[in-house]
C-alpha cells in the first residue's frame, strides 16, 4: 500500500502546519476543528483509534465519531476502507482542505506539498485488534466480548494501559496468564476490563497484579541470599547482588549458589524485572 510521505526542515520537526481554511470555515463546530488540527499533528502512516483520540481529549467516543463524521461531511476528511484479503481491516483516514463552494471535494494536486493529504492509517488501530484474541483466550467464554460495543471496551483498555499507564503489552499479556492459573486470582479476575479498575486502596489492579506477580514469579534463589536488597546485573551481564551486609559479587554468588541458580536469575533480571 502506497502511503503518503511529508517532510519538514529539522527546526520545524517539534510544528505543526494547518491550512488557514478549516479556520476560516462556517458552519463547522470548534470541537470539529479541534480534532482536525490535532490529527494533523500527527506524522503520516501514524496508527490512531478512536479509543485513542478519546483518551487524550475530555470528550467522549461519541463525542469523537461525531465530530469525525462532522469533518468527513463538510470535506475535511475522507474515510477511505481498507480491505485485507477480502475482508474488512479498518480505514485510512485522509486530510483534505475541506468543500469549495461547489460541494465538491478538493482534489490535491500531486506537486503540492504533502502536508495538503497526511494520511493516518487506520482508525480503527489494528495494532489492538490483532493483539486482543489472545487475551480473550485467556479469560472463561462466558465473559468474553460478545458485542461490538463490550469489543471496542476491551480495546480502549488495552491501548490506555500502554499509552496511559505505560505498560509493555507482552508483559500485561504474562501478568493476565499468570493471574488467570492462581489459586485465588483465578476466579476473581475473569475480565479484561478489571485491570483498569481500582481496588479498595484506590490502587489500579493493572499495578496491584504487576507487584505481585514481580514478586510471586521472583525464582526461589531469591531466597537463598540472606539480607538480600536487590541483584542486578552490570553492563556486561555479571551479577551482583546488594545484601544489608555489603555487596556481594558474581565470585561470591557462585559460593553461595549453584550455577542453575545464577543462570535462572540472571535470565529474570534480563526480561527486564528486578
Amino acid at each position: 500500500m502506497t502511503k503518503t510521505k511529508i517532510y519538514k526542515p529539522k527546526e520545524l520537526e517539534k510544528f505543526t502546519a494547518i491550512p488557514n481554511q478549516i479556520f476560516r470555515s462556517k458552519g463547522i463546530s470548534m470541537q470539529a476543528t479541534g480534532i482536525y488540527c490535532w490529527l494533523f499533528s500527527h506524522k503520516p502512516g501514524h496508527g490512531i483509534s478512536v479509543s485513542f483520540i478519546a483518551g487524550h481529549f475530555k470528550n467522549g467516543r461519541d463525542a469523537v465519531n461525531t465530530a469525525l463524521k462532522e469533518l468527513q461531511d463538510h470535506g475535511w476528511i475522507i474515510k477511505k476502507e481498507i480491505r485485507s484479503n477480502g475482508k474488512y481491516n479498518g480505514y485510512e483516514l485522509h486530510l483534505t482542505l475541506g468543500k469549495p463552494v461547489t460541494g465538491k471535494p478538493i482534489t490535491e494536486n500531486p506537486k503540492q506539498s504533502n502536508i495538503n493529504n497526511t494520511t493516518i492509517n487506520n482508525i480503527i488501530d489494528n495494532k489492538y485488534e490483532n493483539i486482543l484474541p489472545h487475551f480473550v483466550k485467556l479469560f472463561p467464554t462466558k465473559y468474553q466480548p460478545r458485542t461490538t460495543a463490550t469489543k471496542n471496551k476491551w480495546l480502549k483498555c488495552l491501548d490506555q494501559i500502554e499509552r496511559i499507564d505505560k505498560y509493555d503489552l507482552r508483559e500485561v499479556y504474562k501478568i493476565c496468564q499468570f493471574f488467570r492459573s492462581h489459586d485465588f486470582w483465578a476466579d476473581n479476575f475473569q475480565t479484561l476490563l478489571k485491570l483498569r479498575n481500582k481496588d479498595k486502596n484506590g490502587l489500579k489492579y493493572i499495578d496491584r497484579f504487576s507487584d505481585l506477580y514481580n514478586k510471586e514469579s521472583k525464582p526461589g534463589s531469591f531466597n537463598k541470599i540472606k539480607g538480600l536488597d536487590f541483584f542486578y546485573l552490570d553492563e556486561n551481564f555479571n551479577l551482583f547482588a546488594k545484601t544489608k551486609s555489603g555487596l556481594l559479587t558474581e565470585f561470591h554468588l557462585k559460593q553461595l549458589l549453584s550455577q542453575k541458580d545464577i543462570i535462572e536469575i540472571t535470565k529474570y533480571l534480563r526480561s527486564g524485572k528486578k
